[in-house]
């Protein structure tokens, strides 16, 4: 019998694009799946949509918040709900206005079931096409912008390469993962997909399939559109020009390790699990010399090489910690 899998969507206001998603959803050549869409009170006839799908397929059904929270919120506390409910064999995230390849579920369950016979907890996330409004590809490969793949574990801690929206996670891993206090202040910042590629990386496994399995959505309304996709020469000048700015953005991905870090230790680590987070704790918690060092000697990767070295530049000089 195929692997169940549960795919949790967060929406809000959006009526435009969500039919869109739900349908590719449905077009899966993979069939055993459930879908449950979490809505942040929407304004528009985003719920009124979702019903009517809801109607149509017993696989789908539609939760909803007692006023606006904001998408990390809608996010972690579907998450938390799903935590609760009977086990599924692989978990996925998604937004409500990208479009899914048909083949993108059984390609990422595919992945997971040849490369992971052990069943250790384990992250699988692949590469994706960029669209505009309009629905046209202004962009054929999002790792060929970033370089989303993580050579080691302990480059999750320093850069945040993976997309929630086109990420499979194991029974294992999403079991063992802590909630997230949605009444927090740290759940105003952390990001669900990075949480759990942190955790995958030090207990489990982090692997990267390099095939573009959907469409991901940038345009001007929806809430990581401020994400700029290149690292060129320019961007980075630009970048150090406003260096106070660069080091709030690096402290943000930081804090959000930190949090992680301290979450992880509450585990039953064995010992050389633990003194990675020990030492992965110590050197962004103090920067300088020995955090480059550490980068060295782990080899630790953000991707484009320009944006490793923008990422070493800030942690040597220290000026990030004001922000943490």
């Amino acid at each position: 019998m195929k692997k169940k899998c549960l795919i949790m969507m967060a929406s809000y206001n959006g009526e435009k694009y969500i039919s869109q998603q739900i349908d590719s959803i449905i077009d899966q050549d993979y069939g055993n799946w459930e879908l449950i869409i979490q809505d942040d009170e929407s304004t528009d006839n985003t719920v009124k949509i979702i019903n009517e799908y809801v109607e149509k397929d017993s696989r789908i059904r539609l939760w909803k918040n007692k006023g606006k929270h904001g998408p990390y919120y809608n996010f972690h506390s579907l998450i938390n709900k799903c935590k609760d409910l009977d086990n599924y064999d692989y978990y996925m995230f998604s937004d409500h206005d990208d479009i899914w390849l048909s083949g993108k579920v059984s390609a990422l369950i595919d992945f997971c079931e040849k490369n992971n016979k052990c069943d250790m907890p384990t992250l699988a996330y692949a590469d994706m096409k960029i669209i505009d409004d309009r629905d046209r590809i202004t962009n054929e490969s999002v790792n060929a912008l970033l370089g989303m793949k993580y050579n080691n574990s302990v480059s999750t801690f320093f850069t945040h390469n993976v997309f929630g929206c086109n990420t499979l996670v194991n029974s294992s891993l999403f079991k063992i993962v802590p909630k997230v206090d949605v009444e927090s202040d740290i759940c105003k910042i952390i990001s669900h997909d990075n949480y759990y590629a942190k955790f995958a990386s030090i207990i489990g496994r982090v692997m990267f399939l390099d095939n573009q399995l959907m469409l991901y959505r940038r345009y001007g309304g929806n809430v990581t559109v401020k994400h700029l996709y290149s690292y060129g020469i320019i961007k980075i000048i630009n970048r150090i020009k406003d260096i106070d700015d660069l080091a709030k953005d690096h402290a943000l991905t930081y804090k959000q390790s930190l949090y992680a870090l301290n979450q992880l230790e509450t585990l039953n680590l064995n010992i050389k699990e633990q003194d990675m987070v020990k030492n992965i704790e110590r050197v962004l918690s103090k920067g300088g010399i020995a955090a480059l060092l550490f980068m060295i000697k782990n080899h630790v990767s953000c991707g484009k090489v320009i944006k490793t070295i923008s990422r070493a530049m800030i942690l040597l000089s220290g000026l990030y910690k004001r922000y943490l």
